[in-house]
This record gives structure tokens, C-alpha cells and sequence, in this order.
């Protein structure tokens, strides 16, 4: 490891860092998958969309 010119810092910063990010989109597609399965069906998103408008 020392005989090549790389950065090992940087090459194992960059892996962990890599490994974190797709860590997080495996975690937000798990809760993406949970909403959508609690959505009833029939629900009108134009409808709650409006109502949540005219609310505020």
C-alpha cells in the first residue's frame, strides 16, 4: 500500500461515504413504500391538495 501514490484516505472516505448514500435511499424507499401503502384507495391527491391550499 505504501509503494502506490494513492490516498487511501480519500478512496476509503469516498467508499463510506458512497455506502452511507445508499444506505439512505434503500431507508427513504422503505418509508416511500409505507406511505404508499397506507393510502386508501380512491383517495383523490387533487382534492387533498386543494383543501390543504385553501386552508393556509
Amino acid at each position: 500500500m505504501r509503494t502506490s501514490n494513492v490516498n487511501w484516505s480519500r478512496e476509503l472516505r469516498g467508499a463510506i461515504e458512497h455506502k452511507l448514500a445508499a444506505d439512505d435511499r434503500k431507508n427513504a424507499v422503505g418509508e416511500l413504500d409505507s406511505i404508499l401503502l397506507s393510502v386508501k384507495p380512491g383517495f383523490d391527491s387533487t382534492h387533498a391538495i386543494r383543501e390543504s391550499r385553501r386552508h393556509d
